[in-house]
């Protein structure tokens, strides 16, 4: 795995913004120790899976990517409200979705750099080259212990890492845990970005309704959903992955990111990505578990964020959704009208679709994504890259693109 994120963090060299410079950019992999009693266990006797020979038995490991422009950090002045030639001092975190892990946000690291000074991208707890504890070992199986587990160990990898404040970026289950870290921690994020998040409606919304129409329609797509809930509650894609010979869990990877990505073109990228996926769900599992207990069969969140999000002490949501995103855009302008509802204490929330792209959309749109994360951020974007973001508005009724098969606003799924 170490060896796979090497290669992708090469190919990352590919999408640096126009103007910067190679020898601008530091680029560091690194683990952080983080106290193992910062999470809560069942027991002290049961020792974690390791990936490291190095990790202490009472210690475990975070992993990260660290991308610093050392030309910005000499040169460039600190303001909240920037502007095109100014530059954010407040680092950018960014969290990874379910069975990704930090490199998968390879094509925008470099890129980023033209307005965040320093960017670290993570391995959560439990996933990618950072530790994989036995899940099992929890105290219980709780929504909480669960988000605990993700939200203590990031906390205990700020503090180690001196960073007093960040922008929280987050995509699908990263985005998830991106705001149950903001319900506890809010005085250490300045501004909170949600890149197509799972688990924002709830059982009310249009699409989840639809969705369970067209399942109950048939014989053979209910019988088909009641195997994928049976499947959801008793294992994970990662351990049927595992189960299988080895080719023909490489060649099962290899044929997702040909089918999913057709955006990468390149054969040795193609490649790359493939193997990384590979090799990070092949490790002994951990972190995965938690899909089941913080989501139901329904792919619906036991706690939502709707009603979660309205609540938070950040000033600043932004959610990014791909134009055929098979997330439930909706959630994010339900959410953007509970917190107009709530009042003045909310945060305020922007919502905005991303051309050309879908879940994966850092990887499909990484131009237009990095306009987004730095439109959220708080800095400012051309013309022509406000051009590929579509703006949403809860009460204006404006939409994303509404063509077949495009996820939009009133609860359209995706193809």
């Amino acid at each position: 795995l170490k060896v796979a994120e090497v290669k992708l963090l090469d190919h990352a060299k590919k999408y640096v913004a126009a103007g910067v410079s190679l020898d601008s950019l530091k680029i560091t992999s690194y683990d952080t120790p983080i106290l193992r009693s910062v999470i809560g266990w069942k027991q002290r006797d049961r020792l974690p899976l390791m990936v490291d020979l190095n990790e202490k038995d009472d210690e475990l490991l975070v992993h990260a990517v660290h991308v610093e422009s050392t030309a910005t950090a000499n040169n460039a002045s600190t303001t909240s409200n920037t502007s095109n030639n100014k530059i954010a001092q407040t680092p950018l975190v960014l969290l990874h979705g379910y069975m990704n892990a930090s490199a998968y946000f390879y094509r925008n690291l470099l890129g980023l750099t033209r307005f965040y000074r320093s960017i670290y991208s993570l391995d959560l707890l439990g996933w990618g080259l950072s530790s994989r504890p036995d899940f099992n070992q929890l105290k219980d199986t709780s929504v909480e212990s669960s988000e605990e587990f993700f939200v203590e160990s990031l906390e205990a990898w700020r503090i180690q890492n001196k960073i007093d404040k960040m922008i929280l970026a987050g995509h699908s289950m990263g985005g998830y845990l991106s705001v149950a870290y903001c319900e506890k921690y809010p005085q250490n994020v300045e501004r909170l970005i949600l890149l197509s998040p799972v688990g924002v409606n709830d059982k009310n919304s249009q699409n989840f309704k639809d969705r369970e129409a067209r399942i109950n329609s048939s014989y053979r797509s209910w019988a088909m959903f009641g195997i994928f809930r049976a499947a959801f509650v008793s294992t994970t894609p990662a351990a049927v992955l595992r189960a299988m010979p080895e080719s023909r869990a490489y060649n099962l990877a290899l044929g997702y990111v040909q089918r999913r990505l057709p955006e990468i073109e390149g054969v040795d990228e193609q490649t790359a990505v493939s193997n990384y996926l590979f090799q990070s769900n092949t490790l002994p599992g951990s972190g995965e578990y938690a899909l089941s207990r913080i989501l139901e069969s329904t792919v619906t969140a036991r706690r939502p964020l709707q009603f979660r999000i309205p609540k938070l002490e950040v000033p600043n949501v932004s959610f990014l959704y791909g134009s055929h995103d098979w997330m439930d855009i909706s959630g994010g302008t339900t959410t953007q009208a509970l917190c107009r509802t709530a009042g003045d204490a909310a945060p305020k929330i922007q919502v905005h679709v991303v051309n050309e792209a879908g879940h994966l959309l850092m990887l499909q749109n990484w131009r237009a994504v990095n306009a987004g994360l730095i439109l959220c951020g708080g800095g400012e974007i051309s013309d022509e890259e406000r051009k590929e973001l579509t703006t949403l508005d809860a009460t204006a009724g404006n939409d994303a693109d509404d063509d077949d098969g495009v996820a939009t606003p009133e609860g359209g799924t995706a193809a």
